[in-house]
């Protein structure tokens, strides 16, 4: 009976320091600071094409973003989505902020809309586009 007893006693302690744990962990994620995942979800759900406008050098139009963005996806047959618009953003953001010369981001998508072709994927024309106008504004 002592056994029983004490491996009662045992089991309760550990039940309540588990307990005790498991309160703690959700209060600190309740006090967890998640606003940079909210504004990520609350960008994601604005137009992709606002928010091109809004990071991409220059503000440019957006028809123009439109008009060539939805070419070149039909181009290396990407699915029409959002998320995918914002990926290829994303991308593009990326390359101009490696140029040395000041690429940006349209410079980029108007060589791939003018000069892109299906045979490679759309990131090695985005690389090869970047480059090629790297080093034309280089010799400048």
């Amino acid at each position: 009976m002592k056994n029983f007893k004490l491996n009662a006693t045992i089991i309760l302690i550990i039940v309540a320091i588990l307990s005790s744990c498991a309160n703690n962990s959700s209060e600190k994620n309740s006090n967890y600071d998640n606003s940079k995942y909210k504004a990520k979800n609350e960008i994601s759900k604005k137009d992709p094409y606002e928010v091109m406008h809004a990071t991409f050098e220059g503000s440019p139009d957006i028809s123009e973003l439109k008009l060539m963005l939805e070419s070149v996806m039909q181009t290396y047959n990407f699915e029409r989505t959002n998320d995918n618009r914002l990926k290829i953003a994303n991308m593009l953001v990326t390359l101009r902020k490696e140029s040395t010369v000041g690429v940006t981001e349209m410079d980029i998508l108007k060589d791939i809309y003018l000069n892109g072709s299906d045979k490679i994927s759309l990131a090695e024309q985005a690389g090869l586009s970047a480059t090629i106008l790297e080093t034309k504004n280089k010799n400048k």
